[in-house]
């Protein structure tokens, strides 16, 4: 539980911009990913 918390805690928004610059489809799957990923920790 706290290794996927640290993952969706340095994920930032910040981050999510600059992949969605190079490849919008990879920045979506990995904003999914780490959002269900929040969601089955919690």
């Amino acid at each position: 539980m706290e290794h996927a918390e640290n993952a969706v805690n340095l994920l930032t928004e910040e981050w999510i911009n600059e992949i969605a610059e190079k490849n919008p489809r990879v920045a979506t799957e990995l904003s999914n990913a780490i959002n269900n990923l929040r969601n089955t920790t919690t």
